[in-house]
């Protein structure tokens, strides 16, 4: 008759010895209690606990961190880590004297910024993974103090010599989707 061998933990086993362990393993398994808390034991060796509360099972959250690769800019949400499944919101707005050029955001390495990101805001209904926000703002070279009289003539103070577009943004201070309204040439 052939005897097969198996390996354990590097050693040969016969399989009349193997069956034997393997078959023991299922007598090694226990589960223990103390306070509101349930292991799983295999022998010695804890494999696993779970904690009770109130009667219902409380597993450990998923968590993924937060990151903020921010320029010139601060987010209105501190947060660090997140639990998974739940929302994320935040608003990024620019420093004193900036204006935000960009915003985007991943989640568990994807770019996610075209679902999420709106104007200056970020929305993540469900979180699945870890978030990486960059975002950043530039000096608003924009600003010029001027003032619009009743027939809608408009008085700009502080402009050097050369030619300006007077373009509209909207409010959320986004560089983009300009329209232009104006060129002006100051001599």
């Amino acid at each position: 008759m052939t005897q097969y061998v198996t390996k354990y933990k590097g050693y040969p086993i016969r399989d009349a010895e193997a069956r034997e362990q393997l078959n023991n393993i299922a007598n090694e398994l226990k589960l223990t209690g103390s306070g509101n808390t349930i292991k799983l034991m295999l022998g010695t060796r804890e494999l696993s606990s779970i904690t009770i509360s109130n009667g219902t099972v409380e597993p450990n959250p998923t968590t993924y961190g937060i990151t903020n690769n921010l320029t010139n800019c601060t987010n209105s949400n501190s947060a660090t880590s997140i639990e998974e499944n739940t929302s994320y919101t935040a608003t990024i707005t620019a420093s004193t004297g900036y204006k935000m050029l960009s915003i985007s955001v991943s989640m568990d390495g994807i770019d996610v910024s075209s679902s999420v990101v709106n104007g200056n805001s970020i929305s993540i209904e469900n979180v699945t993974g870890d978030i990486v926000i960059t975002a950043s703002a530039e000096v608003d070279t924009d600003v010029v103090v001027g003032s619009v009289d009743s027939d809608n003539n408009i008085e700009l103070t502080g402009l050097s010599t050369g030619n300006y577009t007077m373009k509209y943004e909207d409010d959320s201070g986004i560089l983009e989707g300009y329209d232009t309204i104006a060129t002006v040439e100051v001599v």
